[in-house]
């Protein structure tokens, strides 16, 4: 992992703050790419949403393509010690990972607690499943809504110094 100098921080300040308050997961992704790759984390975004011609979609349901995926896999463990609040894994066992499904931020500044927000209603019933799932396998899974809530996370876990 590197370590961002402040200058850095500063751009990436700059950019969020770019993005307006009703700005769109799209539109939030390609800093979360940025931020991520900067960060010199083994990671991946899973481009699962959107809309696609039905033969696409066939195709890639043939191919192992799967609703609900949370949007991004970071496949460094966290680098300090949290455990999930929903996890009924033990504690003192490490999360392996961090999945992070990225939604639009609240334009009205609506805030839910962290696990709240694994079933409010932006999360579908196959996101659902899927975090629950990763839970149990010993992920670190977050909602996030924004880019701003992505760094917090990554400050959070260490991954930012």
């Amino acid at each position: 992992m590197k370590t961002l100098t402040q200058q850095r921080i500063q751009i990436f300040e700059m950019k969020a703050s770019m993005l307006g308050p009703a700005s769109l997961e799209d539109e939030h992704q390609p800093l979360v790419a940025e931020y991520l790759d900067a960060l010199g984390l083994l990671w991946c975004h899973i481009p699962n949403g959107g809309h696609r011609h039905k033969a696409v979609a066939a195709k890639l349901k043939a191919q192992g393509v799967k609703p609900g995926v949370p949007d991004n896999f970071i496949f460094d463990p966290p680098l300090t010690r949290r455990f999930s609040i929903a996890s009924s894994r033990p504690s003192g066992f490490p999360e392996r990972g961090v999945a992070i499904e990225l939604k639009r931020p609240r334009a009205d500044g609506w805030t839910l607690d962290r696990v709240a927000r694994r079933t409010c209603s932006s999360v579908s019933k196959d996101q659902r499943a899927w975090i629950a799932g990763l839970i149990m396998a010993g992920w670190l899974v977050e909602v996030c809504f924004g880019f701003d809530e992505v760094r917090a996370l990554c400050r959070e876990l260490g991954y930012e110094r």
